[in-house]
């Protein structure tokens, strides 16, 4: 998904802040993380900027050093997206479902390229029920916990 013109930069920029936030204190830890997010934020700083051919290499590095990188794998994913490269942005979005399957957004992402670049609609619809459904539960379960919150 491409937004064209400065507010395509400051989209990307709150993208990544967000994922940044929310996917790497789940997403990377492995032998190495200082070095595993030191190369997560170059990348973000090249995906920010649309260098997408420098952020891919730098969430390949991230994902050589800690092959359980979520977010390298979603970051990359959105990298490859960017420049065209949509097989393999669905091959890292796959990667990162498998490493975890209970968030939404690369289930998302990859309803979107099923959707737009290989017109399989029946693959983005399964996609999207289940991204749909993670945020159901999640939803859920933010309630149940103002709810105990309240009884205190």
């Amino acid at each position: 998904m491409r937004i064209p013109g400065p507010w395509g930069r400051i989209a990307r920029l709150l993208l990544l802040s967000w994922l940044t936030a929310a996917v790497v204190p789940a997403g990377c830890g492995g032998p190495s993380p200082e070095e595993v997010l030191k190369a997560v934020e170059l990348g973000d700083k090249y995906a920010v900027d649309g260098k997408h051919k420098k952020a891919i290499a730098a969430y390949s590095r991230a994902v050589t050093i800690d092959p359980d990188c979520k977010k390298a794998y979603v970051c990359r994913g959105m990298s490859y997206n960017e420049s065209g490269q949509s097989k393999k942005a669905l091959k890292d979005f796959s990667k990162a479902i498998k490493l975890d399957p209970s968030d939404s957004y690369p289930y998302e992402q990859r309803a979107h390229i099923y959707r737009t670049v290989l017109h399989d609609e029946a693959k983005a619809s399964a996609d999207d029920e289940r991204a749909e459904a993670i945020r159901q539960k999640r939803w859920g379960d933010l309630q149940k916990l103002r709810k105990r919150k309240k009884k205190r």
